[in-house]
């Protein structure tokens, strides 16, 4: 299976509405996947964003504690959106908004809705998975098969 990037799904209503700035990108993938944590270099992949201007942008979110380190694999630290952060709960409730008007002008059925959420949560946690479970389970099989 080809490896789906944050990128290749499209900009977000939280994005189309808010503007295209480096910094509501960064947000965004945070925003997006409140319980799953990221290290600097994967937004930087996802996003497909130059590192410069991604450090330049993230340090302003690091400082203020909207994106804080949940916690370290080997070298790496990885980073989880603040869900208790003021900004953050606020950024949520207009996301929720922006999509509840889109979805009353496009008229669609609660059913269709549920359907696009739910092939996009799949999407995200198929990528989850392939890049982070699947290499857990065949290294914990391989132990196993030779601790037999």
């Amino acid at each position: 299976m080809s490896e789906v990037r944050y990128k290749d799904l499209g900009e977000t209503l939280f994005v189309k509405m808010l503007g295209y700035s480096p910094k509501l990108r960064i947000l965004d993938i945070f925003l997006d996947n409140p319980y799953f944590d990221f290290s600097k270099s994967e937004v930087v992949r996802e996003l497909g964003m130059s590192k410069q201007t991604f450090y330049k942008n993230f340090k302003d979110l690091e400082e203020l504690e909207i994106v804080k380190p949940s916690r370290n694999i080997g070298r790496a630290t990885l980073y989880r959106i603040n869900t208790e952060h003021p900004l953050v709960k606020r950024l949520n409730e207009v996301s929720l908004q922006i999509a509840e008007k889109e979805a009353g002008k496009m008229r669609v059925p609660a059913k269709n809705l549920v359907f696009h959420i739910r092939s996009s949560l799949f999407i995200h946690l198929s990528a989850y998975s392939e890049k982070y479970l699947d290499p857990l389970f065949s290294k914990s099989s391989e132990n196993s098969a030779e601790n037999s």
